[in-house]
């Protein structure tokens, strides 16, 4: 009798981000626990800039608009009042550097909108954060529940490592919250988990196999496209052992553009 154990354990994580996370918290957050990797970007400039505007006008008649050529925006009051729709330029606000000027120089409510747009420029968006956390959780073999993101299985033996991620983004930001379902070993979790494993390396697979065929990559690139199929195949065999499940089929396919890769490689170094 053959008997096979299924070890796979673990838990489907997902998260609801706030869009004002302050970067300072995530930045000594992630250095504390070794994964400087993780710290996002913070808002762009001009995002900051538009960000502030809206923040101190946020009536519907209230525009913002970009200024052509520079960086900055002007904000446009909207009047109905009239037979016809009037447009009145209140204020022009642009970036020179990190400095941030008005026109009117003496416009009134300058000094509080330099304020927020300097609040604004030490937060990181949800988007980013976001980003950061799915790229947490790929280092830590979770693989997508869904298409879109945003709803991983994290393995077990990984789970202490994603604690202390979502500890970071939680403790940043009151509204940045991180869902945590136990998962156990069934049947049912298994063909789950390795559908999501399947699609995720057989699209990673076809993008690799698309830039090979493309003509277009270097040396370094092509060698950087073979790196990226063994880690796929690394992959592959670590979740066999994990789910007690042979993916020949699959495995096949990181064989195929694995060779195609190395060919490649070989050919750019010999051209």
């Amino acid at each position: 009798m053959v008997e096979t154990e299924i070890k796979f354990n673990g838990a489907s994580v997902w998260w609801s981000l706030s869009d004002r996370t302050p970067e300072r918290e995530l930045r000594e957050g992630f250095i504390s626990i070794g994964l400087p990797e993780l710290i996002p970007e913070k808002i762009e400039n001009r995002q900051a800039l538009k960000r502030a505007l809206q923040s101190m006008y946020p009536e519907q008649r209230a525009l913002i608009r970009p200024l052509k050529g520079i960086v900055g925006y002007a904000l446009v009051r909207e009047n109905a009042d009239g037979a016809e729709m009037e447009y009145n330029q209140e204020v022009k606000a642009l970036l020179a550097g990190n400095l941030l000027l008005t026109d009117p120089p003496d416009y009134h409510w300058a000094p509080e909108l330099r304020a927020r747009y300097q609040d604004e420029c030490g937060f990181v968006t949800a988007a980013k954060l976001g980003g950061a956390l799915v790229k947490a959780c790929r280092g830590l073999g979770g693989i997508p529940l869904r298409p879109r993101g945003g709803f991983y299985w994290i393995p077990e033996e990984n789970m202490d490592r994603w604690r202390a991620v979502a500890k970071v983004a939680e403790d940043s930001h009151s509204g940045n919250t991180i869902s945590v379902m136990r998962t156990t070993a069934d049947e049912e979790s298994v063909d789950a988990i390795c559908d999501a494993l399947i699609h995720e390396v057989e699209t990673n697979l076809s993008q690799i196999e698309e830039k090979l065929d493309s003509g277009d990559l270097g040396e370094r690139a092509l060698t950087t496209q073979k790196l990226e199929v063994t880690q796929l195949d690394a992959q592959v065999r670590k979740f066999e052992k994990i789910l007690g499940r042979t993916l020949d089929s699959l495995r096949d396919h990181v064989e195929v553009v694995e060779a195609h890769a190395t060919m490649a490689v070989l050919a750019a170094v010999g051209g």
